[in-house]
């Protein structure tokens, strides 16, 4: 019985390492990475995918953590950490992981992004930005209009995504 237990922890571990590796990966700029990048402040990238996933899989506490830590090394290896951003980050995790652990319908995950999006990107990025970077009235326009692209990319690549959370049971169902 222990050694299951610790099997369950282990791999558990392991996939939220995985996971984190991902989003530090998938947030890397085009000419290396998928990061598409549109001036200073205009950034659209595939790491909510990753975010999403975990939190489908491991609900809020596995996807905050790994936003948190992937935004941490990810500002470790390539430029500055700013520590509000990071909070951004959590907050994107912790938001994924509440809407769409175990249960990713299309309504809830319409959800997620518009919380998402809204309030942590549109929001409370902005602010950050404003405050540590002093990002003009311009600036805000320009991150509406990634915030509206978001809005209507996010949940169709979510809908078509998501669905491979729920591999390991359907492999399981067949094995039986």
């Amino acid at each position: 019985m222990e050694k299951s237990y610790r099997h369950y922890y282990t791999r558990r571990i392991s996939v939220l390492a995985v996971m984190t590796a991902l989003a530090v990966i998938s947030s890397l700029s085009f000419p290396m990475g998928l990061t598409f990048r549109v001036g200073t402040f205009i950034k659209i990238s595939p790491v909510f995918i990753v975010t999403a996933l975990t939190g489908c899989l491991y609900g809020w506490r596995g996807s905050t953590l790994v936003a948190a830590l992937a935004d941490i090394i990810q500002g470790m290896l390539f430029g500055g950490v700013s520590w509000l951003i990071v909070l951004t980050k959590v907050f994107t995790g912790a938001m994924f992981g509440l809407f769409l652990h175990k249960s990713y319908r299309i309504t809830r995950i319409i959800i997620a992004v518009a919380v998402t999006q809204i309030i942590g990107s549109l929001g409370l990025t902005s602010l950050v930005l404003m405050f540590e970077y002093g990002m003009t009235v311009e600036g805000f326009y320009l991150r509406m209009v990634q915030t509206a692209v978001q809005l209507c990319l996010q949940p169709v690549v979510l809908w078509l995504l998501l669905p491979v959370a729920d591999l390991p049971a359907r492999i399981k169902k067949l094995a039986v």
